[in-house]
């Protein structure tokens, strides 16, 4: 698969990436170093694209994570780490041709 990824340290990073350009799929990891990161930064990226979903994998390396919360805030997939590659590449194919325009 050939995918162009954008990488982003902060979630003020994503922010102002999204501002320009809407992805086609966004990998979270939901424990990013900043205060704004996870959950904060999900309800963001739901307030700079309203009515516009964006498929969302999210990483995290903390098995009690609530996945049925994180569904609830507009992400469709939880992975924790570590994970194989392998795994992450055939979620995003999965995620991608579920959301792909008809």
């Amino acid at each position: 698969d050939d995918y162009r990824v954008l990488r982003a340290d902060s979630s003020r990073t994503v922010i102002e990436a999204l501002r320009y350009r809407r992805p086609d799929l966004l990998v979270l990891d939901l424990r990013m170093a900043d205060a704004e990161g996870g959950v904060p930064l999900i309800e963001k990226i739901q307030e700079i694209f309203p009515g516009s979903r964006i498929p969302i994998i999210g990483l995290s390396s903390d098995p009690s994570a609530d996945p049925e919360r994180l569904t609830h805030l507009g992400v469709d997939r939880f992975i924790t780490k570590p994970f194989s590659l392998s795994l992450l590449r055939s979620v995003a194919r999965e995620l991608l041709d579920a959301y792909r325009p008809a």
